[in-house]
């Protein structure tokens, strides 16, 4: 009877104790399930030699900070990110988030829907631990513009962290020899293609799935991408027309075809397969190695419509903060802060081919030779005063599936540019319920 006793006293404390953990808060659930309370667990997209460059920078900060050392974890790309925190954060139990995580600003805006981000403000304006007048001065102005959420309040919700540009990258080779220029604008971009085709029998561009591409494309013949209050998509206008009917006289005339993957396009490009592809900036690294010196090559922003300035799309991810403890977000912002400190995010751009967050960056002497090397790693940060962010409004993750099945019809021919547009425009405004709440 007393071994019965001990056994029935023994299930009652596992008992009690089992609802205890199951009555804990959410918050304390997530913490427990992400990295307890003796880490900081950050969740991010770099592989390769990217993650190596990341998880050098992180030891060395874990080095000067171990009471609360980082854990930088590889989850996927950046969909399958958004989709493991929203699908954690649709839970009301048992949330699994970290306490920092890279995302687009359309993914964040759907975070702080969720009342899962810790906004930055105060942390920004702390006298001890935030960033001072110059220092907020050093930070290109684009790149703090574009983590202020104005459906928020204008809230800073995030901060710039792996940023870059949107560049066309061209055979340089190739054009001398069709006895053609870098295009400047789309009419030229189009002329410079047939050249090529003519020339060299090879399709002249490959494209990946993109929606930012479409974005800069609208934007590059003066177009708008969403109304001023941010409710309502701006699609209807004649610019989304004009990108699209470049985009069909491309695929209908065989001067433009797609690949499934986006690293395709460096490898044909290589290979002389094609000589003009949209990407990231942060390609070149990968890029160089691909081409090494079998011909000359060189990147610059959007072709324009006839009359419209130089301009290309701001690319790049941020870094946000997850509601925990106090003591883990107020740890969270000074990594951020080592992140984007001059020294490491001029060495994080060397390394991965990302933009310095900081003006000062550029101005160090092992920056200015890494510039001087070559003129393709100039190109990206003279086009810093010109990029422009996409929406960063709650919904528009959404509206990039929109964007999505437009670029597939223009590629697939299956519709006109007329009935493509009107399509997305639809799918676009009704994506955007979120943003109209």
């Amino acid at each position: 009877r007393a071994v019965m006793r001990r056994l029935m006293l023994g299930l009652l404390v596992a008992l009690v104790a089992g609802c205890a953990r199951t009555a804990a808060p959410a918050g304390e659930e997530a913490g427990a399930a992400a990295g307890a309370a003796k880490e900081l667990v950050f969740w991010h997209t770099q592989t390769q030699e990217n993650a190596t460059a990341l998880d050098q920078i992180v030891k060395e900060y874990n080095a000067k900070h171990p009471e609360l050392p980082v854990t930088a974890t590889y989850i996927g790309d950046y969909t399958q990110l958004y989709q493991k925190i929203r699908a954690s954060a649709a839970q009301t139990r048992n949330r699994v988030l970290p306490d920092l995580a890279v995302a687009y600003e359309s993914m964040i805006a759907d975070y702080m829907a969720a009342d899962i981000v810790r906004p930055l403000d105060d942390l920004l304006a702390d006298p001890q631990s935030g960033l001072n007048a110059a220092s907020l001065d050093d930070i290109h102005p684009a790149y703090l513009e574009t983590n202020r959420f104005p459906q928020f309040g204008n809230q800073l919700l995030s901060f710039p962290f792996t940023k870059s540009n949107l560049m066309l990258y061209y055979n340089e080779s190739m054009l001398r020899k069709a006895n053609v220029l870098p295009p400047a604008t789309w009419e030229h971009f189009i002329e410079a293609c047939r050249a090529v085709k003519a020339e060299f029998g090879i399709t002249p561009m490959v494209t990946a799935i993109d929606p930012s591409t479409i974005d800069g494309m609208i934007l590059s013949m003066g177009g708008r991408l969403i109304s001023s209050d941010g409710t309502q998509a701006a699609f209807e206008a004649a610019e989304t027309l004009e990108a699209f009917k470049v985009l069909d006289t491309l695929y209908r005339e065989g001067l433009a075809r797609q690949v499934v993957e986006k690293n395709d396009q460096n490898a044909q490009f290589a290979q002389k397969q094609c000589c003009f592809f949209f990407r990231t900036s942060a390609s070149r690294p990968a890029l160089a190695t691909l081409v090494g010196k079998s011909f000359d090559w060189g990147c610059q922003g959007l072709p324009v419509k006839t009359g419209e300035k130089p301009m290309t799309v701001m690319f790049g991810a941020n870094i946000c903060i997850f509601k925990s403890t106090p003591a883990k977000e107020r740890a969270a912002w000074e990594f951020i802060k080592y992140f984007t400190s001059t020294e490491v995010t001029a060495r994080w751009s060397m390394a991965s081919g990302y933009l310095p967050v900081r003006k000062s960056a550029a101005k160090l002497p092992a920056y200015e030779q890494f510039v001087a090397a070559a003129p393709q790693n100039r190109a990206a940060l003279d086009l810093l005063p010109v990029a422009r962010p996409e929406p960063n409004v709650a919904g528009w993750q959404s509206v990039r599936d929109c964007l999505e099945a437009a670029e597939t019809a223009v590629a697939t021919q299956v519709k006109k540019p007329e009935a493509i547009v009107q399509e997305l425009d639809q799918c676009a405004d009704a994506a955007l319920t979120p943003a109209k709440q």
